[in-house]
């Protein structure tokens, strides 16, 4: 009979440790429900039915009342034990069975120390682990660029901005309308972007013509540097604007920056480096263009 406590002792005590793990890898969001034959208490839902027919359940619900009633019979056989030997022990003269006695008293104690310990260990490392939660939410991927900013739906403010900058930049070509849904393709955002960035863009029109000039970014996210209040955006290639920057017969190459003055008597000033499709320093770009950043 000891030997047979022993092991059930030990059986339950590895069942403690291993539901948590199994509950806290199981990759199923919306557990199906099934039917039970006869339902141990409080682990299915059985509505009013008091006759058990058609109770069921799903694991979500099993585990954690499953691991509770572990729990809960683990400290009865405990319970049972440490009354056992301790009966034993008192009653009896023999020298024999008063260590019989005192060994089940302190094997159940061993025990029940054994399940506690478990439930502290987990529950230092992680509480969450004992929460049984099935419920695994869907990430949301925002992007994959390296330091690319957090995407999410424009607000009412920022439309208004972005509609904004783009009426002052007359006769100047925007490749997209704005990341109104957020997102980083398939759209360009200009609100935020700085007086002197748009000022500049217009200078920039003054020297080469408005039709030559395409903005393919601005401050929607997505971007390793651009972003709101930053004086940056790309431009689209254009032998006009090669031509300012390298003559008539130049041909820009992946990482070519050169700095120079536009406008009326100079007065605008811009960095302008080139980035061919899959170049920049992190070989994140997505299509040849000019990174221009205007001081």
């Amino acid at each position: 009979m000891n030997k047979i406590i022993k092991n059930s002792l030990l059986i339950l005590t590895i069942c403690f440790y291993l539901f948590p793990f199994v509950t806290t890898v199981a990759q199923t969001p919306t557990p199906s429900d099934y039917v039970v034959l006869t339902p141990l208490p409080g682990t299915a839902n059985c509505g009013n039915n008091t006759t058990n027919s058609g109770c069921v359940t799903n694991l979500g619900l099993y585990l954690p009342q499953m691991f509770n009633l572990i729990v809960a019979i683990a400290a009865g056989l405990a319970f049972v034990m440490i009354t056992l030997g301790g009966i034993t022990y008192a009653t009896t003269d023999a020298i024999m069975e008063k260590s019989q006695g005192k060994e089940w008293v302190t094997n159940a104690i061993y025990g029940l120390l054994l399940v506690i310990s478990a439930y502290v260990i987990l529950y230092t490392i992680n509480p969450q682990i004992l929460e049984f939660s099935l419920d695994i939410k869907q990430p949301v991927i925002i992007n994959n660029a390296p330091g690319a900013v957090a995407i999410s739906p424009m607000t009412a403010q920022e439309i208004a901005d972005d509609a904004a900058v783009r009426a002052q930049l007359t006769g100047i070509k925007v490749n997209h309308t704005a990341c109104i849904n957020g997102g980083t393709r398939g759209c360009t955002n200009l609100n935020g972007l700085p007086q002197n960035a748009i000022d500049g863009i217009n200078g920039l029109a003054t020297t080469i013509g408005a039709n030559n000039i395409t903005i393919t970014g601005g401050t929607e996210g997505g971007h390793a540097t651009h972003g709101v209040g930053k004086p940056m955006v790309d431009l689209s290639p254009n032998v006009r604007i090669t031509s300012l920057l390298m003559g008539p017969t130049g041909i820009p190459h992946d990482g070519y920056s050169k700095s120079v003055s536009f406008g009326l008597n100079g007065k605008y000033h811009a960095t302008f480096t080139y980035e061919s499709a899959g170049g920049n320093p992190n070989g994140t770009s997505t299509g040849d263009h000019w990174h221009v950043i205007f001081n």
